[in-house]
């Protein structure tokens, strides 16, 4: 069985008890669909993921720590504010090793089934909002199943076949 967990945002404790309860339940993979690190233990967040999930893909915050370049943060008025702090605190608490594992995660990790992101298929920013855009996303994916993090919620989407 494989678990997937996404946006764990430096939530170290919180992370490894859902590790801990996956495996528990019999999971023996654990996808990790990005934003591995900010919030109050990145570094630790980073360690677990390093050594507990079988895949990870990067989400924004950790292209924005490990990245130069455009923002991979910025989408709105408080990000603008906020997240230049946020990326420089993070940066900080992370040791050359972390930032290099950070830097080398792949945007996506597609198999024989699953197309798995932290965003979109095209962007490592974008969300998917509407209709639209999961069919535009499904089209790019080309797999039966396709797992997006990003959101903070669940919200399923089940495509009927189609004539």
């Amino acid at each position: 069985m494989i678990a997937i967990s996404s946006d764990v945002h430096g939530e170290a404790d919180t992370f490894e008890a859902c590790l801990d309860h996956a495996r528990s339940r019999g999971a023996t993979e654990h996808w990790l669909l990005g934003d591995i690190v900010s919030g109050t233990h990145p570094d630790r967040s980073a360690c677990l993921a390093r050594q507990r999930c079988t895949v990870v893909v990067a989400g924004n915050h950790d292209m924005a720590v490990s990245r130069t370049g455009p923002s991979y943060i910025a989408h709105g008025e408080w990000d603008a504010v906020h997240g230049l702090e946020l990326v420089e605190r993070t940066r900080t608490a992370l040791d050359v090793d972390q930032h290099a594992w950070l830097a080398g995660l792949p945007h996506q990790h597609v198999t024989d089934d699953a197309h798995c992101t932290h965003a979109t298929a095209w962007s490592p920013i974008d969300f998917l909002e509407t209709v639209d855009e999961v069919a535009a996303h499904s089209i790019l994916a080309d797999r039966r199943l396709a797992f997006v993090g990003h959101h903070h919620e669940l919200f399923p989407w089940k495509w009927q076949d189609v004539e």
